[in-house]
């Protein structure tokens, strides 16, 4: 009888250590759970602002390309436009020397009458 009951004591003693100690781990656990939770908080809101970032970039992308396309087209039509003027100016110019030319052949024929 009484050795039972010591024998009983002693193991209500050990499940009793073991449930302390169950206790502490599943503690520490929990506080490993906290932090992990905290974390996982903390990245999805860097994520988050990540993602804001990143459409407001792509935002600014599509409004450079909208810009580059339009500085591009004013570029063609003054590229357009020196062209009618470099042709204009070669044209002009033909024009001029063939007036010096006639005018140097009435000079030469006005000297030959004179």
């Amino acid at each position: 009888g009484e050795q039972q009951v010591l024998t009983l004591q002693a193991e209500l003693e050990n499940v009793f250590k073991q449930l302390n100690l169950l206790k502490a781990k599943n503690e520490a656990l929990y506080m490993e759970l906290c932090e992990v939770k905290q974390a996982a908080a903390t990245y999805s809101h860097r994520n988050k602002s990540n993602e804001c970032r990143v459409n407001q970039y792509f935002r600014e992308i599509q409004l450079l390309q909208k810009i580059r396309a339009e500085l591009v087209a004013k570029n063609q039509a003054c590229l357009e436009e020196i062209d009618y003027f470099r042709s204009a100016y070669s044209e002009l110019y033909k024009k001029y020397e063939k007036v010096i030319r006639e005018i140097e052949t009435l000079r030469h024929q006005t000297r030959l009458r004179g």
